[in-house]
């Protein structure tokens, strides 16, 4: 069997407990498969290595006891059922992938840990690779902090790697702006040419802009050598008032 369905099940309604373990086909249960088993108390699913896909509101009420362990779980829907009211739950030995999705299963394994924290020791990340081997339950500050995840039911706004992206641009911006500085000071760098003053007069109001009178101009020609800039200095006359521009 590859994939169990809604209507495999639908003639086992007083079944309590359910095991679909060592299913070395099974790939994928899909949404309301167990929904028709209203008196369910145990669900077990584990050693299924190709199980890599649980559907949405699988059970009609949450089960007292759900095992999945050693799958191949990346990942895992929230409303696969109300976990809270999961009394026992091993996850352990599943490949996660703790991204951004992944914060309310942290945020739940984290709060769990505190009652029993040596059961969680196997569920831990196996992507991405930065994150590889670290138990969910120690990652709670990281989606607080990288995924602008609350624990209190709010949702990820962001993924931990476009927030990374992020940073890093930040970063590389503030390094750029010291290096260049730096070469300034130093004699190594020149100095770009000051941006006009008079282009900042023209994102004034218009009646401030206006020059009025004659305007003369006269370009004066400062000889350097090769490693020096030769600047235009145009000088801009407005009654009694000189703008310089180097252009």
């Amino acid at each position: 069997m590859m994939e169990v369905s809604a209507g495999d099940l639908s003639d086992l309604g007083k079944l309590e407990d359910l095991e679909m373990s060592g299913m070395s086909r099974l790939r994928r249960i899909q949404a309301r498969s167990f929904v028709h088993l209203t008196n369910l108390r145990r669900f077990v699913c584990s050693y299924n290595p190709v199980l890599t896909d649980v559907g949405p509101h699988l059970f009609h009420h949450p089960p007292e006891e759900v095992i999945m362990r050693n799958n191949a779980l990346s990942t895992l829907l929230k409303d696969v059922t109300q976990w809270d009211h999961v009394r026992n739950l091993d996850l352990q030995s599943n490949p996660w992938n703790c991204d951004c999705q992944m914060g309310w299963l942290i945020s739940l394994i984290a709060m769990r840990s505190y009652e029993d924290p040596d059961f969680f020791m196997e569920v831990k990340c196996t992507s991405p690779e930065w994150l590889r081997g670290y138990r969910l339950d120690s990652l709670i500050e990281h989606i607080k902090t990288m995924c602008h995840f609350s624990t209190s039911g709010g949702h990820p706004l962001t993924s931990s790697k476009t927030q990374l992206q992020m940073t890093s641009l930040v970063a590389g911006i503030f390094i750029l702006a010291a290096l260049s500085a730096f070469l300034i000071r130093s004699g190594r760098l020149s100095p770009p040419c000051a941006m006009p003053r008079l282009w900042f007069l023209s994102l004034r109001p218009r009646r401030e802009t206006r020059l009025h009178g004659s305007v003369q101009s006269s370009i004066k020609y400062q000889k350097a050598d090769q490693s020096e800039k030769i600047c235009e200095m145009i000088e801009f006359k407005r009654e009694s008032q000189y703008i310089d521009t180097c252009v």
